[in-house]
């Protein structure tokens, strides 16, 4: 009987893991800058495995060959948020630009919700917000950036509700 509950869970876990998450970014209309947000179901677990589950994923996993590791702040993580202030090297045809962006992760018992907001880019001598361009030239570049970034933030996210899911706080050794 206990086999029969186990193969269910992992059933049950494995369809919502598989579920394609696909966000698009947008301005805002209000403040008209690139924003997108949304909240992330992850199983009936507390909000403190999911944040555990997510600062080890962020800070080990996904950013953990780079610099980049020293953008997670935890200033908030008593109330259940992380923020992050992160960058992506965008394709070789935009001459490696890097488009940096801050998300913030806030956690409740059985989901999570996501912010990404700040976009900017940073290539050769400019650093400029997306909403800020004003030449053809930067306005094709920061249409490529947006193709980037959203597929950047759909593969953040679906790699980051994976690991969340199936996260086992191993503190217990």
């Amino acid at each position: 009987m206990k086999y029969l509950i186990l193969i269910m869970l992992s059933a049950v876990t494995s369809t919502v893991v598989s579920q394609q998450i696909r966000v698009i970014l947008e301005p805002d209309t209000i403040t008209g800058k690139y924003s997108t947000s949304g909240v992330i179901p992850v199983s009936s677990k507390p909000s403190e495995a999911i944040m555990k589950g997510a600062y080890k994923w962020l800070s080990e996993i996904k950013y953990a060959a780079t610099l980049a590791s020293k953008g997670i702040i935890l200033d908030e993580a008593v109330f259940g948020k992380i923020t992050v202030n992160q960058y992506f090297i965008s394709a070789p045809e935009t001459f490696n630009s890097k488009v940096r962006f801050t998300l913030t992760l806030e956690f409740r018992d059985g989901r999570f919700r996501y912010h990404f907001t700040d976009f900017y880019y940073l290539a050769v001598t400019k650093r400029k917000e997306f909403e800020s361009v004003t030449t053809n030239d930067d306005k094709l570049l920061v249409m490529q950036f947006l193709r980037e970034s959203t597929a950047y933030i759909n593969s953040f996210l679906s790699e980051i509700t994976e690991y969340t899911t199936n996260y086992v706080d191993d503190s217990n050794w």
